[in-house]
Parts: C-alpha cells; sequence; structure tokens
C-alpha cells in the first residue's frame, strides 16, 4: 500500500530501498522532490536507528551537496518541467514510512528529548506555535547521537519571521555559521548565518540549532513557481543588479522568494534567506529562466553574488 506523501518541506521518507530523505517541499506530479541524507551501512556509526545502521551520505548543503548525495544514493532522478531539470524524487511507493516534521515535533517533546526540549525551551517555543512549527533530521527519525542537530521547521511567514527576529536578538554572530561559498553559490563576503544557526546553552546541555522556514501549502508563497507552467526552462546565464525590498517574509521561506527591480528571485539554497530578507542592492551573476526569473541555488549553475 502506498504512503501518503504530503511534500511538505522538512517530512522524512524511510524509503524500501534504505535510504533516508527529506521532503524539500517541491511537487512533481505523484512524486515529491527529496535530498537523500542517510544510507542504511554496517560498521560503525554514530547515527543509529531502532532497525539499522545508518551513514550519512550529504556532506553539505546547497546545489554541490545536493549532487553528491544523489550520486551517493539510489533516489532516482525526474524531469521537472517547471524548472527544466532533472531533480530527485520519491514517489508515494517507494515509502516505507513517513515521519511528519509536526507530528515529530509533538513526539520529540513528549517523550522528553534532550536537545529539543532544551532548545524550545530556551527560545520561548514550548507550548507554542502547536501545528506550526516542526521537527525534521536525525532527531526527527529517531536516529540522533548527542552531537546532532536540533532542526525546526517554521510553517507560514508569522512563524518564519518569529524565528528569525528570535535567533537574531541572541547577540553576536556565532562564527562557525559565517560562509562565503554556500554550497557551490559564490557570495562576495563572509555572510553571518547565526540567523538560523546557533550553539544554544540549555539546562539540559550545549545544543546546535538550525530552522528553516517553509510554507504550509508547497510552494504557496512564491508567486512564478505556482502552476505546472512554473518559471519555464533556463535561458541562460546572466549578470545584473538588482535592488530588493527588506521585509519581503517570502524570503525566509523554501524556495526564498523576492521580488526585485528587475523581478522574480528564486533561491534553491535557504543560507540566501537572510540576505534577501534583509534587502538591499546586490549584483547576480545566475541563471536566468525563459521567463525572465533568476535562479540561485541550481546544481547547473549555483551562482554568484556581490554584495555592497
Amino acid at each position: 500500500m502506498a504512503r501518503e506523501l504530503r511534500c511538505l518541506y522538512g517530512d522524512i521518507i524511510v524509503m524500501k530501498d534504505g535510504v533516508i530523505a527529506q521532503s524539500l517541499g517541491i511537487p512533481l506530479g505523484e512524486y515529491c522532490v527529496v535530498l537523500p541524507k542517510y544510507v542504511v551501512c554496517r560498521g560503525e556509526t554514530p547515527w543509529r536507528a531502532r532497525w539499522a545502521r545508518l551513514c550519512r551520505i550529504i556532506r553539505g548543503y546547497g546545489p554541490r551537496g545536493l549532487e553528491m548525495a544523489v550520486r551517493a544514493s539510489s533516489v532516482a532522478e525526474k524531469y521537472h518541467p517547471a524548472f527544466g531539470t532533472n531533480m530527485p524524487a520519491a514517489h508515494p511507493w517507494d515509502a516505507l514510512f513517513v515521519v511528519e516534521a509536526v507530528e515529530a515535533l509533538s513526539s520529540a517533546v513528549a517523550r522528553g528529548e534532550p536537545g529539543t526540549l532544551g532548545a524550545l525551551s530556551v527560545l520561548g517555543l514550548r507550548g507554542a506555535l502547536e501545528g506550526l512549527l516542526g521537527l525534521t533530521g536525525s532527531r526527527a527519525a529517531g536516529y540522533s547521537h548527542e552531537r546532532s542537530d536540533v532542526d525546526l521547521v517554521a510553517y507560514g511567514p508569522d512563524v518564519a519571521v518569529r524565528l528569525y527576529e528570535t535567533f537574531s536578538s541572541l547577540g553576536g554572530p556565532w562564527d562557525p555559521a559565517s560562509k562565503r561559498d554556500l554550497g557551490g553559490v559564490q557570495v562576495s563576503k563572509l555572510l553571518d548565518l547565526s540567523w538560523r544557526r546557533r550553539v544554544i546553552e540549555t539546562p539540559l546541555g550545549r545544543f546546535p540549532v538550525t530552522w528553516t522556514g517553509a510554507p504550509s501549502e508547497p510552494l504557496a508563497h512564491c508567486p512564478p513557481l505556482q502552476g505546472l507552467e512554473g518559471p519555464g526552462s533556463p535561458a541562460g546565464i546572466v549578470r545584473d543588479r538588482v535592488c530588493i525590498e527588506p521585509g519581503q517574509e517570502t524570503a525566509l521561506l523554501y524556495p526564498p522568494c523576492a521580488w526585485t527591480s528587475k523581478g522574480w528571485v528564486v533561491s534553491f539554497e535557504y543560507n540566501l534567506a537572510g540576505l534577501l530578507y534583509n534587502g538591499g542592492c546586490i549584483t547576480l551573476e545566475a541563471v536566468r529562466t525563459i521567463d525572465g526569473i533568476i535562479l540561485l541555488g541550481v546544481r547547473e549553475f549555483p551562482g554568484r553574488i556581490w554584495v555592497d
């Protein structure tokens, strides 16, 4: 019997061939676009579920990390007409079971999972945002170890803005979160990513906590990605200067989506969400589709950004 795939960002799909993948919130007909993250393996590994030992196949996020993970897994790729490219995808028949992010958070709290419970308490989120906050990653699916991230998902713009403001209020940048190479997307200066990733001290321990914003319905936040047509096939690489109005909530939902002086910009590298949300003028070298949409973070050409 096929398992229902809602294609919501953050849901964990345990596949029949031993691959564990995360939904990226992008439907593809009956399929869902996924990010392969672990495979069943033998030998010593810190990731252990009740039913198997697991090895991590993703070494980094962004287009480069996705490319490597797809090569290391058995997940098939399907052509997505909206983007004019192949994407790793799972069909309901491929799923052994699905761990939904919202239910995973409730379960982690109920069983007293230390990292999740500690992070929610310190961030002032304990008991709040029921049904609008999820847990993904290894702590959601029950194969985490003591150093695993607490991976939260904020569903909807209001929740995403709240987490952005909460993390940003925690003080100066956390140094390891500053990057210039974002999985293949090159940025002219270090970007402080502590607006979404922090090591948080809690009474239950010290835990790395990361969050990602996502729409409550797949792609509902981003007009150029809605419908089967999507932005159209890539037309080529362009270099252009664009100005972005700050405070666009759609920039904090995956995939980050912002209106600029030259049309829509969409990024499949979530770490650029803060840059797009803060706004300002930047120079981009990226893929432009035949419909004039600028795409960042795609495998064919991740892109470059020059920040004033």
